[in-house]
């Protein structure tokens, strides 16, 4: 009878495991189907914009205003699809990388000044501290794609008047690139699923933080991608930070370890 029992539990475990990767290959199919269908549309939108953005002085100062939050909106619409279609790749195992010497200064530079604009809407002051660093061989975009999300990601979590801290600066052999934020902070029990695709924490959700689950772990992936690390310490009501290493030198042949 107990082995019958065992017989069944190990058919049911596996039928639920086969419908969980089923539903894991639609939520796919489905993400990268809407990416593909939108990004077209909203880049026509986007470009739309800009060119409407030289005739602004024929604008109100209420227009002009108008103006800024779609073009805001619109380019963080077409970051997210990004986000998906990028997730996407990496969950199939395609991995469009390049790479090349990086100016790791100004890629931390630029994703903080692009990120000031959403950050002073919500009234959270951004602080950038760079020193000067070896330069890394890196792919340039998907190193500006975990600058960006790590940014962002405190931005959200961080409240009125407080500050986000973004720090680079060498560290042996290393490049250590820290962002820390004044923010709600996140309980020791969840950090181990931060990078986790899809989590969300306890404190977004109760908060109705929006999110899609996916920048720690897409920043997780291009970390590893480029055989660096990620790693986060945090503590409920005292903020968070997170600290990504990057090795300076160019390793003697191209991989990419540990990739989903």
């Amino acid at each position: 009878m107990e082995s019958t029992l065992d017989a069944v539990r190990q058919r049911l475990e596996l039928e639920r495991q086969a419908l969980r990767r089923e539903a894991d290959q639609l939520k796919d199919d489905f993400v990268a189907l809407v990416s593909h269908e939108l990004r077209t549309p909203l880049a026509s939108i986007i470009a739309t914009l800009e060119v409407l953005a030289d005739e602004t002085e024929r604008l109100s100062p209420d227009g002009r205003r108008f103006l800024d939050v779609i073009d805001r909106n619109a380019r963080r619409l077409l970051r997210l699809i990004g986000q998906l279609l990028f997730a996407s790749e990496l969950q199939a195992g395609r991995i469009p990388a390049r790479r090349e010497w990086v100016d790791a200064e100004a890629v931390v530079r630029d994703a903080a000044d692009l990120a000031r604009a959403s950050a002073a809407a919500r009234m959270v002051t951004v602080d950038v501290a760079v020193e000067p660093v070896a330069k890394l061989w890196a792919d340039p975009d998907r190193l500006a794609q975990l600058c960006d999300n790590l940014i962002s990601n405190a931005i959200k979590f961080t409240p009125a008047g407080g500050i986000v801290r973004v720090g680079l600066r060498g560290d042996g052999a290393d490049v250590r690139l820290e962002v820390r934020d004044s923010g709600i902070g996140i309980p020791t029990h969840e950090h181990a699923q931060l990078f986790k695709r899809f989590y969300r924490g306890s404190a977004a959700i109760e908060q109705e933080v929006a999110g899609t689950g996916l920048g720690l772990w897409i920043a997780d992936a291009i970390a590893r991608m480029h055989d660096g690390t990620i790693a986060v310490h945090s503590e409920v009501g005292a903020g968070t930070t997170f600290i990504v290493v990057l090795p300076a030198a160019r390793p003697a042949a191209s991989t990419r370890r540990g990739a989903p």
